[in-house]
């Protein structure tokens, strides 16, 4: 059974969607911020993440993207935003692939567009046998156990909880996605207001430069898991920009 954390308050909908070895506690504080009282959230665990099991249909993009529509259909809304992070950024981005939610709002997260987001542990994991993944799956729970970021840490308690033979699969999925260069394309044809929004410390150029003309914010002194280290900041701009008040577009 899947485990979901939800809440109910109004018409809008904002599905929380989290990244590769993450769970739906890293969306924690957008149930504490203020600027997002008015709105219902959902965040779900994706299947072989936090508390929900394997499920026999595999663990791939497209999988995740269905499940997460079942999710979806089966409640009310009127207006459906959605929030990705990381690895759930290409998932969502495949929801059209089940027909038409009439999305108002996709909010990207550092998610996966191109090849150059797969970092050397997605990219290494989908390159190796499951055996010798297996033993670098061991230790990379312990060094980021044993970090020094208070947000690799939390990190490391989703990833312990993650099935390991979902987050082989799953970091297949996501290179040849990432690598195929059809997420960017899916990401600029979205018809709804989008904006991509990125750390300090962990922007990605090549991204950067590809999303030229499109709406990026940055924000100041955080890494890749800015929902740990600015939640405050992170979820008041996510309510700027779905009620479109986001800045315009910027160069970098």
């Amino acid at each position: 059974m899947a485990a979901i954390l939800e809440r109910s308050t109004g018409s809008e909908l904002i599905l929380l969607v989290h990244g590769l070895g993450c769970a739906k506690e890293s969306f924690s504080g957008a149930w504490d911020s203020r600027a997002l009282e008015a709105f219902s959230l959902i965040a779900p665990d994706l299947p072989g993440h936090g508390g929900s099991p394997v499920e026999p249909w595999g663990c791939r993009m497209e999988d995740y993207a269905a499940y997460l529509k079942s999710i979806v259909v089966a409640r009310r809304w009127k207006k459906l935003h959605i929030v990705a992070h990381s690895m759930g950024g290409a998932a969502a981005l495949l929801l059209d692939r089940f027909g038409d939610l009439s999305l108002s709002t996709f909010i990207n997260i550092e998610g996966n567009l191109i090849a150059d987001d797969c970092a050397i542990l997605s990219r290494r994991a989908a390159e190796s046998s499951f055996e010798i993944f297996l033993n670098d799956f061991t230790a990379l729970k312990q060094k980021a156990g044993a970090s020094s970021d208070a947000a690799v840490r939390c990190w490391a308690d989703w990833i312990g909880r993650c099935d390991p033979q979902a987050y082989h699969a799953a970091c297949k999925s996501l290179v040849a996605w990432s690598d195929s260069g059809k997420l960017l394309d899916r990401y600029k044809k979205l018809p709804c207001p989008k904006a991509y929004i990125f750390g300090e410390r962990s922007k990605v150029p090549a991204v950067l430069e590809k999303l030229k003309g499109e709406i990026c914010i940055e924000v100041a002194k955080s890494g890749h898991f800015i929902m740990q280290e600015s939640p405050d900041v992170l979820y008041e701009t996510i309510a700027r920009v779905i009620t479109g008040k986001a800045p315009k577009p910027a160069s970098y």
